[in-house]
């Protein structure tokens, strides 16, 4: 999902009674288009076009669902995975509910809302983003390291330095002082993010290389071929020649020109980058969430061990 433009698209095809009466509607013509299944109803008095809503993908279901929230709530702040994603920071797995920062819990029990609650200090320390109050960008990371399992919480952490939305002597700081639930997932994360990562796929895969406790590669170095190519591999181990690429899904979807083009353009600097005598290693998205033992076997292979 591209959230810059996506999230300001979503909120504007999300709108309430008073939106679609201020268009020209009225109450019983909302009621007769929505038994008609022409409008889709998100929540009491929030509605989108039927067509539209089938459109959408899980997530951009969920920021149609999250705008619906925040457009019947009093001073809603966005929190956790909920402010991550409106950050655009990639999340592994769609939430299950839209989380919210409270003072104090009064906003009652509502369907798919999670309330946290006594958090002042984030909502004090909120910031406008698409026109609606989320955390902090450090308050957002540490929170989602708090509740989430090693590997989403990385992702999200390495998207924010990533983009500068952290210090990350700061965001350490922060995760090494967390307590109770999440706090060793909070301390990992502390030791192990990393501004270099431009991708869930690079993260999980350094992940990976602690855990194995291997040797930890340069990240995202330039290489000069005798042909003038310039090159910058995901991770490379110099003093054995090797590198490792990592490849998500996405890379071959579409969003970064025809997958085609990509394909070749990979095999040519795959190419180059042997003659030059380096052993590139490929890693797909499959392989690192469900079968690591044999990259782990192919790194051991090349003198990675």
């Amino acid at each position: 999902m591209n959230h810059e433009k996506d999230i300001p698209r979503i909120i504007a095809l999300t709108k309430t009674t008073q939106d679609l009466v201020n268009a020209g509607g009225s109450t019983s013509s909302i009621s007769r288009q929505t038994q008609q299944k022409q409008l889709h109803r998100l929540r009491h008095g929030v509605y989108m076009d039927a067509a539209t809503w089938k459109t959408l993908n899980p997530t951009q279901k969920y920021v149609a669902s999250t705008v619906a929230v925040l457009k019947t709530s009093t001073a809603p702040v966005l929190s956790h995975q909920t402010a991550a994603l409106w950050y655009g920071a990639p999340l592994l797995s769609p939430p299950t509910s839209i989380h919210l920062a409270v003072a104090q819990n009064r906003i009652g029990k509502r369907r798919g809302v999670t309330a946290h609650c006594n958090k002042a200090e984030v909502i004090e320390d909120s910031c406008l983003l698409h026109g609606f109050a989320v955390s902090s960008a450090l308050h957002t990371v540490v929170d989602c390291a708090g509740v989430l399992p090693l590997n989403s919480a990385l992702c999200i952490a390495d998207y924010f330095a990533h983009h500068g939305l952290v210090s990350i002597p700061e965001l350490q700081e922060a995760l090494k002082q967390k307590t109770g639930r999440g706090a060793a997932v909070s301390r990992t994360v502390a030791a192990r993010v990393s501004p270099c990562s431009e991708s869930p796929a690079e993260s999980i895969a350094r992940n990976l290389m602690h855990q194995w406790k291997i040797p930890l590669p340069e990240e995202q170095s330039v290489i000069y071929t005798r042909s003038g190519g310039v090159y910058r591999p995901d991770f490379l181990w110099r003093e054995h020649g090797v590198i490792l690429e990592v490849d998500g899904e996405v890379k071959y979807s579409g969003i970064y020109g025809d997958a085609e083009v990509v394909i070749r353009r990979e095999h040519r600097r795959q190419r180059e980058l042997e003659a030059e005598g380096w052993k590139i290693i490929r890693a797909r998205w499959n392989e690192l969430l469900n079968h690591p033992h044999t990259l782990r076997r192919r790194l051991a292979a090349a003198g990675i061990r």
